[in-house]
């Protein structure tokens, strides 16, 4: 098989940067693609990233290095 769909960064923290309505429209859509993936027997994978609190395991290279400054970067990665 070489066709997969990922659903990724599904997590509330993540979701959380998403006004209710658009959170919203963002599951729904990820619903669709689930379900229209898994008709087609597509593989689908879920995956969760995760960090400790504090966020250890997060670069202090890394440009964005906590959920608060996410938000302020949120436009970026969130159309």
């Amino acid at each position: 098989m070489s066709t997969a769909v990922l659903c990724c960064d599904f997590q509330p923290d993540i979701l959380s940067f998403l006004e209710p309505a658009a959170k919203d429209e963002v599951i729904a859509k990820a619903k669709l693609t689930l379900e229209a993936a898994r008709s087609k027997k597509l593989l689908t994978i879920f995956i969760r990233v995760a960090f400790r609190p504090g966020y250890p395991e997060v670069s202090p290279n890394n440009q964005v290095k906590s959920y608060n400054k996410l938000k302020k970067y949120q436009s970026k990665f969130l159309p």
